[in-house]
């Protein structure tokens, strides 16, 4: 019986510990991929802009 107990709340140690393990590392993936994200659209931008500019130097040229 008193093996039955510390099984259980073995477990449920073991359970929160993998919980807590797999929480933090998702909340690290999370930003990582905003990180990215906003990478992305910055330089996104930056080509739109690039873009824009030789249009507009295209369309004075002709």
């Amino acid at each position: 019986m008193k093996g039955n107990v510390f099984f259980k709340l073995f477990t449920i140690v073991v359970t929160i510990v993998i919980g807590y393990f797999l929480y933090e590392h998702i909340k690290i993936l999370r930003n990582e991929y905003l990180k990215r994200e906003e990478q992305k659209n910055l330089f996104l931008e930056k080509i739109d802009k690039t873009y824009k500019e030789r249009d507009k130097e295209f369309y004075k040229s002709n």
